[in-house]
């Protein structure tokens, strides 16, 4: 049953792709200015369904290409990128890799290359968890309601990284917490909320990861 909610989950995200839906909401298309560090913006330009971006770094194009998959809607992306932070001089990435046929739901961490024009994959207890944070892809982490029916303002969850919220389980930066800890997927985890909120709490305290105060640059 988990595999087949989770099958369900990728293609519902796949449809968002397509249909572009989301309304005022973030969206997956990684063009325009990414917050990398507090008050540091980087522009970065790809496109959407064919999974790639390129951007500037220390005066050197660095490209990045993603997997994608042409199905008979259209194309979409198998993997995207959720992080892209810098540290310390160098640029850092996460994407998420969807495996449709197992159910799965993967990280994978990269690192800029000693060209500094693309990403070496390295592994995940050599990422800085102080950057382990997501800033691209936001569409993705939706709207969601309290008991009362009310809208979360789950962008401001993240922006504050406010691990005592609840609806801070269930987003991509925990799951990602999550993975460089363990080294399990999503799928394979069931942490009820006081676990998850109990977790998150001593990530914080362990690694004090980096608050990207402004995250998303309102549309002008």
């Amino acid at each position: 049953m988990r595999t087949l909610h989770w099958l369900f989950t990728a293609a519902f995200i796949c449809l968002a792709y397509l249909t572009g839906c989301g309304g005022n909401r973030p969206t997956a298309n990684w063009n325009g200015e990414v917050e990398v560090a507090p008050g540091e913006w980087l522009r970065i330009e790809g496109q959407e369904g064919r999974a790639w971006f390129r951007c500037q770094w220390n005066g050197k194009t660095v490209y990045w290409a993603g997997a994608y998959h042409r199905g008979q809607a259209g194309y979409y992306d198998l993997q995207h990128p959720v992080s892209l932070r810098s540290w310390k001089g160098a640029l850092y990435l996460i994407y998420k890799q969807i495996n449709l046929t197992e159910g799965l739901t993967q990280f994978a961490y990269c690192r800029i290359d000693q060209n500094g024009t693309a990403f070496d994959e390295i592994k995940r207890q050599d990422f800085p968890r102080q950057i382990a944070t997501q800033n691209i892809g936001m569409h993705q982490e939706g709207i969601k309601h309290d008991e009362d029916h009310k809208e979360v303002d789950n962008l401001k969850i993240l922006r504050d990284l406010d691990v005592t919220n609840r609806y801070f389980h269930n987003s991509t930066t925990g799951w990602i917490w999550y993975h460089l800890e363990t080294g399990k997927t999503r799928e394979e985890l069931d942490p009820t909320i006081e676990e998850a909120l109990a977790f998150y709490a001593d990530f914080v305290r362990k690694y004090h990861p980096i608050a990207l105060p402004t995250l998303i640059k309102p549309a002008k």
